[in-house]
């Protein structure tokens, strides 16, 4: 049974390596590959775990190229190996066909998990563009990425020496400007060896925006070396053009009890887990005004709305309420601060149409469900905020203009502004919220947790919180343990 080009229930027999020729692809045709239930899931999971090690790693490369991150190389070999002939590793053909089939297919039942919104198609591409670069950068097998590039039919024509030779003092100012050599000799030996290419200059904006390039006439002279931006740029014209058209077939299609709960179990795993409680019930509805300069920015953005406007939306009242949940504010305490915020209603109108609600996010009400706070994930996977709405993250969410002036409001330095800002554009969200918790808060990034929770993001920065104080009694313990035994090892 097909779904989406994918046979279910079925085996395959081992076949040539001419139908998965590189390790590189741009997966441009479906899979018409016969595959068991366990092995869709077990193929999708392992592509998952190594999408989000890659996910965490640029998360924590505090700005550091993810291709100098040598614990990616080794997952990579643990859950999608992909090995060439002659790369010393001794692979039989047979062996190298399954590597391949597994990337292959792997990368389509993911793709099928994450084509269904904007959101899940966003992570998805930067999470495989990023393994895309890994492997590019891994490889030492020159002929296959020459034939592999060849294989894609680009537009683009390989420079003659005699061109070359003519533009040599355009091409040397542009092209090696950040790369650090010992002498002016090797400056010149490296543009000697290298080949350049005429391709169009709107396939490589990211480079001309970085003036690592040289153009005339609207072509790009585009060295070797600058390729990966020219493949990257096709790979995510093209992965998002068929996850589009992904999404817009799989609405057409019968429903699989077999697949679709695998499907949507995928889509959700990257999600991360609920926020533990750490913080008692001690805050005051009064103390929350005073807090508010430790909360991450959609939470100030929130509570800075509230205050102006005396009201918020559900998405806001639900995202904000249950993030004062976690920090500590009790329902007791909560009731009485919605109250005093809503100020512009009677005690009769709070109470049908607010008070139950909240009663409801503590498992007071209805089912007595106990609600977490929502996490980063879900904030930024959520629905989007419309006109009059302040949910989400404005990291993901508000305009460049809007977010720079939150970000001033909260005392950062303008040249921190426009990295935070930067982070948000290369879809880097809660690397900048991080960022700004290192600003604000003037912790060291190397004491600071990555962001993936508001509630972590208070943690953090309120000097108070349960997560501080335990920090600081662990580092206190420590340092009477290693003083226990210096003082043992003096007698």
């Amino acid at each position: 049974m097909k779904r989406a080009g994918v046979i279910i229930n079925s085996q395959r027999q081992y076949d040539s390596l001419s139908q998965y020729p590189y390790i590189f692809n741009f997966y441009k045709e479906f899979p018409q590959e016969e595959i068991g239930i366990t092995e869709f899931e077990t193929f999708a999971l392992d592509r998952l775990n190594l999408l989000k090690d890659i996910e965490n790693a640029s998360l924590s490369s505090n700005g550091k190229s993810l291709v100098e991150n040598s614990k990616l190389y080794e997952l990579m070999k643990k859950y999608l190996p992909l090995n060439t002939i002659g790369d010393g590793a001794k692979m039989s053909l047979e062996d190298l066909f399954y590597q391949r089939r597994k990337d292959y297919l792997s990368h389509y039942i993911l793709k099928l998990a994450y084509c269904s919104t904007e959101q899940l198609r966003i992570w998805f591409i930067k999470q495989e563009s990023d393994l895309f670069r890994l492997r590019w950068h891994r490889c030492k097998d020159q002929n296959m990425k020459k034939e592999f590039i060849k294989s894609l039919n680009l537009n683009m024509t390989e420079l003659s020496g005699e061109e070359k030779e003519e533009l040599k003092e355009e091409l040397l100012e542009t092209s090696y400007l950040d790369n650090n050599f010992k002498n002016k000799d090797q400056y010149i030996q490296a543009f000697e060896s290298d080949t350049y290419y005429k391709i169009p200059f709107e396939q490589v904006t990211d480079l001309v925006q970085q003036r690592k390039i040289y153009i005339k006439g609207g072509v790009a002279y585009l060295p070797s070396k600058e390729q990966i931006s020219l493949l990257l740029n096709q790979y995510k014209e093209n992965l998002n053009k068929s996850m589009e058209k992904m999404s817009q077939n799989l609405t057409k299609k019968e429903d699989d009890e077999r697949i679709d709960p695998l499907i949507i179990n995928l889509s959700q795993q990257y999600v991360e887990d609920d926020y533990i409680l750490s913080n008692g019930n001690d805050i005051k509805y009064q103390e929350i005004p005073g807090l508010v300069r430790y909360f991450p920015l959609c939470m100030k953005n929130l509570h800075e709305h509230l205050t102006f406007d005396n009201h918020l939306r559900h998405g806001g009242r639900m995202q904000y309420g249950l993030f004062l949940k976690g920090i500590g504010v009790s329902m007791d305490e909560s009731l009485k601060f919605w109250r005093k915020m809503f100020n512009k209603m009677t005690d009769d109108q709070f109470q049908k149409g607010y008070a139950y609600n909240i009663r409801h996010s503590y498992g007071k009400e209805g089912k007595r469900t106990n609600y977490s706070p929502y996490s980063c994930s879900k904030i930024i996977m959520g629905n989007a905020p419309s006109t009059g709405d302040h949910h989400g993250c404005p990291f993901r969410h508000a305009s460049l203009d809007t977010l720079t002036k939150m970000l001033r409001k909260s005392n950062i330095k303008e040249n921190h502004v426009t990295e935070i800002c930067n982070y948000a554009k290369e879809h880097h969200y809660q690397l900048a919220c991080t960022k700004m918790l290192e600003y604000v808060s003037g912790i060291n990034n190397e004491y600071l947790e990555n962001i993936n929770h508001p509630n972590r993001y208070f943690d953090q920065c309120y000097p108070n919180s349960e997560y501080n104080k335990n920090k600081k009694l662990n580092s206190t313990n420590q340092q009477d343990k290693q003083m226990d035994d210096l003082m043992d090892s003096s007698y």
